[in-house]
Parts: structure tokens; sequence; C-alpha cells
């Protein structure tokens, strides 16, 4: 007798609709699940408060379970679509999570996940003290002289800063140092008891509250002994053209004696530091300016190529005052700042030169007023030069 043995065997082709089968109800299942996410800030000011919701797109929110930690160390919970939460006055993360349940619109079904966020707690600065004021330029050798600045809002303290040779007074016990907090925006500073110096005195004010930071530094050159001069202007000129601006420092130099090649014109202008020099008739040659420096005298001179061509332009300056108490502030200007420039006539043109005596910035105002921007200016010297229908005047203008 024979004997069978059946096995049961499953139908490839049922296997394979089986399989079809599932994928394809995974694959409508993945896609009608609903998106949700925390809504809420990026960024939020220390010692306020911060909201945060769940957004649900394509389906709806069966609830929500928070969790927020804070850059102190404290967390909250919460349940419900949204939370408000304190923020701490501490400057940091805040971490969010939030573990929720969504029913999808398309298919009924539920979906769990957990959410995240972070927020930045962000502190305040304190505003940066205004331009330091003082006698820049001593001569005197271990003199004390005093710069002062002015007092910012929710500052505790002011720290001052210089390098040596220069030292700064300690008022309580008269030790000298390099670094120093006070109280009051002022500051003493003992100057070096011989040769020449040049230093940066600089001050921040600092913040005693959590939820303030120091403010940025502001500074400020400062001078000790005679003080070499260098002839700033443009190294070459046009024959009967505009002529151009040398100048030396006016803070550390005086008593300025200009002499310019034969053939030239020198224009005096509201500072002795400066002239307008023109070549009318004359070659190539050097410009000579004698002057004194802590008492003793010294002389500088540049060397400037003459050209042919160019047509005759106005190159005359006169004094400030004669064009209507021309007002330039805030001078010395951050970077970035906008300077305001009033005089009592209308200004038809302003003109901005580096220390080359090259026109880099060029406006047509037509008013009394004008807001000249120094977003394209980097830190240091020029030239400013406004001009009306009867005069013209030029200030020295630094960019910090």
């Amino acid at each position: 007798m024979q004997h069978f043995t059946i096995k049961p065997t499953l139908n490839r082709l049922s296997l394979s609709f089986a399989l079809v089968f599932f994928l394809g109800m995974a694959s409508l299942q993945a896609q009608s699940q609903p998106y949700a996410y925390i809504n809420g800030p990026a960024s939020v000011a220390c010692g306020t408060s911060a909201g945060y919701s769940i957004f649900v797109d394509g389906g709806t929110l069966n609830y929500a379970t928070w969790t927020v930690s804070f850059p102190d160390g404290t967390s909250t919970s919460g349940g419900g679509s949204f939370i408000s939460v304190p923020v701490p006055s501490v400057s940091g993360t805040i971490y969010i999570n939030a573990y929720v349940s969504v029913r999808s619109s398309a298919n009924g079904y539920n979906y769990q996940q957990t959410l995240y966020k972070t927020t930045a707690v962000i502190s305040a600065r304190l505003a940066t003290p205004a331009n330091i004021t003082g006698n820049v330029h001593g001569c005197t050798a271990n003199s004390n002289r005093t710069f002062n600045t002015t007092s910012v809002s929710g500052a505790t303290g002011y720290q001052w800063s210089i390098a040596s040779p220069f030292k700064l007074v300690n008022p309580s016990n008269g030790a000298l140092v390099n670094t120093l907090t006070t109280s009051s925006p002022s500051v003493s500073v003992r100057f070096p008891g011989s040769g020449s110096s040049t230093g940066s005195l600089s001050v921040k004010a600092v913040s005693g509250a959590s939820c303030l930071t120091d403010s940025y530094s502001r500074s400020l050159t400062i001078y000790f002994g005679p003080q070499i001069q260098t002839i700033s202007g443009p190294n070459s000129l046009q024959r009967n053209g505009s002529g151009g601006v040398y100048y030396v420092s006016s803070t550390t130099s005086s008593n300025h004696n200009w002499s310019v090649p034969p053939g030239w014109t020198k224009t005096n202008t509201n500072s002795s530091s400066r002239i307008v020099a023109e070549p009318v008739t004359g070659g190539s040659g050097s410009i000579v300016v004698a002057y004194q420096t802590c008492g003793v005298s010294y002389s500088a001179s540049k060397w400037v190529e003459v050209t042919s061509g160019g047509g005759r332009d106005r190159a005359f300056f006169t004094e400030s005052e004669e064009l209507g108490s021309l007002v330039v502030y805030p001078n010395p200007a951050l970077e970035g700042q906008t300077l305001n420039i009033q005089s009592e006539e209308t200004i038809t043109k302003i003109k901005v030169l580096n220390t080359l005596g090259q026109v880099i910035a060029a406006y047509a105002p037509e008013s009394n007023s004008f807001a000249l921007p120094t977003q394209d200016l980097k830190a240091g010297n020029y030239t400013l030069i406004a001009e009306t229908g009867t005069h013209t005047t030029m200030q020295n203008l630094v960019i910090q």
C-alpha cells in the first residue's frame, strides 16, 4: 500500500497579492499621516514670556504633553494645544518637547510622535558709552589727565583699559594699572615719563543684571611727547585742475607754515593744519609744512607729480563760519552710523575725501540739512567738503 504525505503550500499568487496589499496600505497610511510641528519664537528676550502652540496640517490634535527646559536648569510641563512659559533672566537656550497624538483627516487613523523646538534666550545689551572727551595730547612727563564719557542707563560701572606705557590711576589707592572698573564714567590716565607714545583708551559700560550684557567698547587715541607728522593728500595733480587737499594732524601739531612749489597756489582752510594746493603753471615738486609739537620744531614734505590737462574747477575754501555755522554730528561717528549735517545756508554739494584726497562719495542735498550715510566708510580719517552757492568749507571727519 502506498502512503502519501500531503504538505500544505501557499499559493504564490495569494502571497504576492497579500504583499502588494500590505505595502499599498502602508504607503497609504504614510501618505495620510498629518504633519505636525511646534509654532513659537526662534528667540526671545530674557525676563519676558513665550508662547508655543501645536499646528497640525491634514488632521486634528487629540492631545499634547509638553516638557520645557530652561537655561537656568529649571523646567515646566503642561498639556493642551498651547503653552505659555515665563522666560528666566538667564541667557541661553530653551528646549521644547511635545508628545502629541493627531488624527488623520484622510484615513481616520491616530498617529503619535514627539516634536522638538529650541528658542534662544537673548540678553539685552547696554548702550555704548558716548565719545570719550579729554585732552588727548600730553607733553608733560608723568602727568595725570582726566577723561570722561556719559552715563549709560542700567550700567553698574565702567571698565577702562589702556596699554603700557600709559597707565590708569586707581582712585581708591593711587595704584597704576592697565584695566580699571570705575563707578563713575571718568578715569585718570598717567602719561609716560619720557619718549613719544601713542595709546588707545577704551571704555565699556558694565552690567550688573543677568538680563543685560556689557556694552560694546568706545575708544580714543591719545598721544604723549612730540609726534612726527606725515602730510596726507594726493600723490599727483592735474595742472589747472581742481587742486588737492593736504593736511597734517591738528591734534598733535601747531604753528603750521606751508609752502608749495613755484607756479602753485595755496589756499588756507578753516584750520592751519590744512591747505588746498593747486599747480597753475608750475611742475612737480614738494609741498612742505613747518610745525611744532610739544614745543619742538619739525618739518614734513611730500612730493607731488603734476600732469597736464584738466579743466579748472573750484577749489577755494573759506572759514567754516562763513558758511553759516555748519554743524556735523556725531563726529567722531561709529561705522554705519548716520551723520547729520546742518547749515544756515542751502547746501548744494557734499563730498567725502579719503586721506589721498580722492573723492569717494558725493551728494547734492539742495537743503539746509542732510543725513549722510557711512555704511561704506571704514574706520579712519576723512575730509568732508560742503558747498553752498557762495562758500565752501571743509571739516575733518573721523569714523571709529
